[in-house]
């Protein structure tokens, strides 16, 4: 006789995407289930890497090698087969197969949509020129840097973190360039406007110029050749440039699961086990879209450290645990002129209600910024060497800390650099 179990297949795990949501996808199934078979569909040639290290890559920072977060023999030892240059063009929900540009073909048991999202570009005449690009593959970065070669200035377009770091970027290697921002300020998502001014002033002392409030109307050429001369603004205004890199952030490409029942908005829809309509089937990372810590309303937010946490929970929960997302909280960290920043949360209490109140403390280039909803922290910002106190800020935002009797004093602490684990006995 058989004994019980025997006779069980092994699960077929599928994941889409080898980023960051994908690989600790991977790693948490294959630390649940050592039998079960993991296949991972990356339209990328390359493994597992850092994009939020390409503009130090393109800096000449990092080389190529110092971007790999996974090496073959990392994949091989946990059994994990990789499937590389493999687009996914065909998706069967009911008969739960999909289908590569190749012809290739993969059942699944389960599967993981986590292929991230696609550039936001511009629209229009000459939008497809090869002085345009985008940044968001270290295929991507490898273009700008063959393009580099005879670039006299750049215009780059989008003041958010990757516009903000390719400038710098750019900058620290000697280029003319001209950062563009359609909204009010440099780092508009991530910095309020006391905070974005330091950064902009940085900029300023080392002559590249922020404007902000810029809409760009036209791309223009020189009629014969097509080359690229920059840009003109809705107000008028013309810009001169030779390359424009466009940074205006990302959007889920959602082209597959049109002709499917796969219940989608701005991204995948995902419940707290970042499952979808379909139960075999989950979503993390840049295409999902999920609950906010804040608020019941989903979101898109696209940042690395909530890419990785959804991965291990979809992982878990297709191998078989019980494992819930709790909801985005936004943040950053950056180093821009070696001034170190990280921001967490709500970060704009003007813009919040009357339940929030903020402490503000500024000296120099130094910047704290503590935003409270009745007595708990919800948001930060932290600007200059204090930033080693920002676990424990973002702990009690997570752990939603009563602060109600140290909270005049949080600002001293945090210069003092002395903040101690949060204990029940001390802060309630």
């Amino acid at each position: 006789m058989r004994r019980s179990g025997q006779n069980k297949t092994k699960k077929r795990y599928v994941i889409v995407g080898n980023g960051v949501a994908g690989v600790m996808a991977a790693e948490t199934i294959r630390s649940i289930d050592p039998k079960g078979q993991i296949n991972i569909i990356s339209d990328e040639s390359v493994h597992f890497y850092s994009r939020c290290f390409l503009p130090h890559y393109i800096q000449g920072l990092l080389p190529k090698e110092g971007l790999s977060l996974r090496n073959p023999l990392s994949y091989q030892e946990q059994r994990i087969i990789l499937n590389l240059a493999e687009r996914i063009l065909g998706m069967d929900l009911k008969r739960q197969l999909l289908v590569s540009r190749t012809g290739k073909r993969w059942h699944y048991d389960l599967l993981l949509l986590a292929m991230g999202a696609k550039p936001i570009s511009i629209k229009g005449p000459h939008s497809h020129s090869n002085r345009i690009l985008t940044l968001r593959t270290l295929k991507d970065a490898d273009n700008i840097l063959k393009t580099l070669r005879d670039v006299k200035r750049i215009l780059i377009v989008g003041g958010g973190m990757i516009g903000t770091k390719l400038t710098h970027a750019f900058q620290q290697l000697g280029f003319s360039c001209h950062l563009l921002v359609q909204s009010d300020r440099l780092l508009s998502q991530s910095l309020d406007k006391e905070a974005s001014s330091i950064y902009k002033n940085l900029f300023g002392k080392v002559g590249v110029p922020i404007s902000c409030h810029v809409k760009i109307k036209e791309i223009l050429v020189w009629p014969k050749t097509g080359k690229i001369l920059g840009v003109m603004t809705e107000e008028g205004e013309k810009i001169q440039g030779d390359l424009i890199v466009i940074c205006k952030g990302v959007m889920p490409d959602l082209d597959l699961f049109a002709n499917t029942s796969l219940e989608t908005k701005r991204g995948i829809c995902v419940n707290n086990r970042m499952a979808t309509n379909f139960p075999n089937v989950f979503a993390a990372g840049d295409v999902a879209e999920k609950g906010e810590f804040f608020q019941q309303a989903s979101s898109l937010i696209a940042i690395w450290p909530e890419a990785a946490e959804q991965g291990c929970v979809a992982g878990a929960n297709m191998a078989g645990k019980n494992s819930l997302f709790i909801g985005s909280i936004p943040r950053n960290t950056f180093n821009l002129f070696n001034l170190p920043c990280i921001s967490a949360g709500i970060f704009d209490a003007s813009k919040e209600g009357d339940h929030f109140d903020s402490i503000e403390y500024k000296k120099g280039v130094l910047y704290i910024k503590l935003v409270f909803r009745d007595e708990c922290l919800v948001g930060f910002i932290l600007i200059g060497n204090i930033i080693h106190n920002a676990g424990l800020l973002l702990a009690s935002i997570r752990e939603k800390v009563p602060l109600r009797n140290i909270k005049d004093y949080l600002l001293d602490i945090i210069l003092q650099g002395d903040i101690e684990p949060p204990k029940h006995e001390t802060f309630l």
